[in-house]
Parts: C-alpha cells; sequence; structure tokens
C-alpha cells in the first residue's frame, strides 16, 4: 500500500548559483591543490565524494577523460550513486593541465594513489571534504564576495555542480 503514497517534501534550501565569473574569483583565492579540486567540481559537475575518490589511474591525460569508479564519503570508499555516474567525464584541457601539474608536485603521484590525498594521513586516504569546505572553499567565496562572512547560508562543493549545470542550461547545452 506503500507504493501509491506520495509525499510532499518541503525544504528552504536554495543553491547559491555562481557566475563563470564569481567561480574564477574563487579558484583566485586557492592554493593548490584545492584550487585543483575546485576548478575539477566546477568545470566536470562531479560530485565532491566522486572527485575525493579518483586515484591517478582513472584520469587519461592522452583521451582527456576522468573515469568515475569509486566515491569517498564518511570516511569509508564506496560506489557511484548510479550506472550514469560511471560514465567517463570529458577534461578540458585547462584541466588536464592542472591535474598534471599537480601530479608532478603530489608527493603520491602513483596509478593506486589517490588524487587528493590527506597528508596529516600520509597519502593512505583521501582529504575530507567538511573541512575542505570550511578551510578553504567558503573563505574563498567570501574573500570574493560571493557570500558575506558569517551568511549562514549553505555553500560547498554543491554549489559549483548546481551552477555548471545552471550555466549548461542557459547556454542552451544539455547537462547530461
Amino acid at each position: 500500500p506503500l507504493r501509491f503514497v506520495r509525499c510532499k517534501t518541503l525544504s528552504s534550501y536554495e543553491a547559491v548559483i555562481l557566475s563563470p565569473e564569481q567561480a574564477f574569483a574563487i579558484l583566485v583565492g586557492l592554493p593548490d591543490p584545492e584550487k585543483t579540486l575546485t576548478l575539477l567540481a566546477a568545470s566536470t559537475g562531479l560530485r565532491i565524494s566522486e572527485c575525493l575518490g579518483l586515484q591517478w589511474q582513472d584520469v587519461n591525460f592522452n583521451g582527456f577523460l576522468i573515469h568515475v569508479r569509486r566515491t569517498w564519503t564518511c570516511g569509508k570508499v564506496g560506489l557511484p550513486k548510479s550506472k550514469s555516474s560511471q560514465a567517463p567525464v570529458p577534461m578540458h584541457s585547462l584541466l588536464a593541465e592542472f591535474m598534471r601539474v599537480w601530479q608532478m608536485r603530489t608527493p603520491y603521484p602513483q596509478p593506486e594513489d589517490w588524487v587528493f590525498p590527506s597528508f596529516r594521513l600520509g597519502g593512505s586516504k583521501p582529504r575530507a571534504a567538511n573541512m575542505l569546505v570550511e578551510d578553504y572553499l567558503r573563505p574563498a567565496a567570501v574573500k570574493a564576495g560571493v557570500i558575506a562572512d558569517g551568511d549562514p547560508c549553505r555553500f560547498g562543493f554543491h554549489n559549483l555542480r548546481h551552477s555548471l549545470a545552471s550555466f549548461l542550461v542557459r547556454s542552451k547545452t544539455d547537462p547530461k
């Protein structure tokens, strides 16, 4: 009987949608590797869990593709959210260059190493998304004037995903 029940949910959440100029202003205020991670999320629409779950073997520099094979959420490796999440993601040449430079600089450049490792944990695990937001992304958004200091609005990597989708729709491009 529950199959026919429809629950209407209401949420007061309104995504902060960034313009390309605002996203760029945030990027400029970030150090590496946070800049590369943010560019990856903003230019591909990948979920932060998918970005953090990447290993160097998932990045195809020759074919300009990123293969999402795992996620990193709540300290655990998981599977991508859906079958379509596992489709190869195109990588712009600018992003590829940032990724190559980061691979040359990181102490963990091997194929099975995490692209965005936790240095505190000796590269054995990826970074924590919530710490990246609080320590880097949100302060950069405040510095860029995208959100006000102390503004209680929810702002994180998911806003980059929403912003890319909105930009693509406005450009009459199918986000899929």
